[in-house]
């Protein structure tokens, strides 16, 4: 048993991904459901480049997809301006329920608050769970 534990502890510190994976596989279990949606979301994405998302304040998208590469967060210059001049040009749009935990808190319902609701001019609906919703140019 305790070769078993010290054998988990030193692949989490070889790797810390897999803590990740563990968190996303109890959140699956229903420990969480609104992270689980997250994290559905990131698995949805996973293969889409160019989809702007609030990751900051929804990091288990992040962790769902396996990497940031490809996403326009509110780090990248896109998403600021797109916030900015409140005009979105991206390939993809994802925006969580404004009525969530997350959505309260997410920048793009902030900038755009009908967005969730009716997406955008030119935009067509492709991906939706309970939180989130995916548009398509």
């Amino acid at each position: 048993m305790m070769g078993w534990l010290g054998g988990a502890a030193t692949l989490a510190i070889i790797d810390p991904r897999i803590i990740t994976q563990v968190d996303a596989m109890l959140a699956r279990a229903g420990a969480n459901p609104a992270r689980a949606d997250d994290f559905d979301l990131g698995g949805v994405i996973a293969a889409r480049e160019g989809v702007l998302v609030d990751s900051v304040n929804a990091p288990a998208v992040v962790v769902g997809r396996g990497r940031a590469t490809g996403l326009i967060t509110p780090q990248h210059p896109e998403f600021g301006l797109a916030v900015l001049t409140s005009s979105i040009d991206a390939p993809f749009v994802a925006v969580s329920d404004p009525q969530s935990a997350t959505g309260a808190q997410d920048r793009l319902n902030k900038a755009f608050p009908q967005l969730y609701q009716r997406g955008l001019p030119g935009y067509r609906l492709v991906y939706h769970n309970a939180t989130w919703r995916l548009f398509k140019k």
